[in-house]
């Protein structure tokens, strides 16, 4: 429910999708520019933790995230000021920048 409601609330029709280079080549990274913004989606399909570093045009961003440790509670939220960001296995990561 929560991995659903976090892409319903971030995404829409029309929304332009642009390509995208990511740090990890195993990370899918789609970019997209919304009606509420630029928004960066990360999704880690893998067991293991992955560290991504984001461009330097990017100084901050409002981070939702649902994986294994937000069982089935709300996304965890978190204001992010840096550069390196972890992925927990099996997340999947919103940015909005």
């Amino acid at each position: 429910y929560w991995l659903l409601k976090s892409l319903i609330d971030n995404f829409g029709v029309g929304d332009k999708l642009l390509q995208t280079q990511c740090t990890a080549p195993s990370v899918p990274a789609p970019g997209f520019i919304t009606d509420k913004g630029k928004k960066l989606l990360l999704i880690n399909k893998w067991d293991k933790e992955i560290k991504l570093q984001l461009p330097k045009d990017i100084r901050s961003a409002e981070m939702f995230r649902v994986d294994l440790s937000t069982d089935e509670g709300p996304a965890f939220h978190e204001h992010i000021s840096h550069p390196d960001i972890l992925l927990p296995p099996y997340s999947v990561t919103v940015l909005d920048i």
